[in-house]
């Protein structure tokens, strides 16, 4: 698995700060993005994998968000899948009906 944060100067301050800071509720932080990226690049086309690391260093609370919802949603049963494209971010499955989502 690749790491979720990078040894980068491009990225923007809350980035850095999560990524280097050694305060234990940091640290916490830090391992809880990590795992939730362990978790959400099992399903992630390499395609979109290395543009989500890529997003984050600029938009880590928007990549955090997608991450959290997926997985959410997931683990509350629903169909659920990551667009690989740059269409929709989530398809979602709901009885028949198959819906593409934008965050």
């Amino acid at each position: 698995m690749e790491n979720f944060f990078s040894d980068t100067n491009h990225c923007k301050k809350n980035y850095q700060i999560i990524r280097d800071d050694q305060k234990p509720q940091v640290k916490d932080t830090k391992r809880y993005i990590e795992n939730l990226w362990e978790y959400y690049s099992r399903y992630i086309c390499p395609k979109r994998k290395n543009l989500t690391l890529n997003n984050a260093k600029e938009q880590l609370l928007q990549v955090f968000w997608e991450m959290y919802l997926f997985r959410a949603m997931r683990e509350r049963g629903m169909d659920i899948e990551i667009g690989c494209s740059q269409g929709p971010d989530f398809f979602v499955q709901l009885g028949e009906k198959n819906f593409g989502l934008r965050l």
